[in-house]
């Protein structure tokens, strides 16, 4: 497997991935042992990065080079952010963008799926993903406050989060996974909404 040649060249197991094309179900899996690992955190972000880049892993030798530089550091880094996504999904995404990307070429579209694999599927874990294909819906929805490359700052992050729950709360639904399933509707319509 490609992952496991890539991965292997800075040390990690061949079962580092669990597959090439790893369902929600099998990241989220995952998400327990994060907490309280850096290297079982290290493993979250690889396979949320696998079912994120799918068939196209463009810049992810560079991105195994970023971590591969500063492993044992960046391993921790993700830890903590996996444990401070359950309360705080902006303190969680500033430690990963402090000021440019913390892990150089792995910016938001791929952080904020680690910070939402980090919650292992509980309905009403704070946070969710912010990509290209978001934020062209958000955008296309007329939301003035995103800018449009995805250089997006933790206030950025903490006004969608705010976004996303108060149009679950207009919707007067009671459903915990509502936030998750408006988020993953944005993906989908990627700034073309029917009419």
């Amino acid at each position: 497997m490609w992952w496991d040649r890539e991965l292997g060249q800075i040390g990690l197991p061949s079962a580092t991935i669990v597959s090439e094309s790893p369902t929600r179900a099998m990241v989220f899996n995952l998400a327990e042992a994060a907490q309280t690992s850096a290297p079982d955190a290290e493993r979250l972000l690889w396979n949320a990065v696998t079912w994120g880049a799918g068939k196209k892993p463009r810049l992810i030798r560079k991105r195994i080079e970023s971590v591969a530089a500063d492993r044992t550091r960046l391993s921790e880094l993700l830890r903590e952010a996996a444990v401070i996504s359950h309360s705080n999904p902006v303190d969680a995404y500033a430690l990963l963008r402090p000021r440019d990307n913390a892990i150089k070429h792995l910016g938001p579209a791929f952080f904020t799926k680690f910070l939402y694999f980090a919650g292992g599927g509980t309905p009403g874990h704070p946070c969710c993903i912010l990509d290209d294909r978001v934020a062209r819906s958000l955008q296309a929805a007329g939301w003035q406050s995103l800018p449009r490359r995805s250089d997006w700052w933790p206030s950025t992050y903490g006004r969608y989060m705010e976004l996303l729950a108060r149009w679950k709360n207009e919707t007067g639904a009671t459903r915990l996974d509502l936030i998750d399933l408006i988020e993953r509707y944005l993906f989908d319509v990627n700034g073309s909404f029917p009419s």
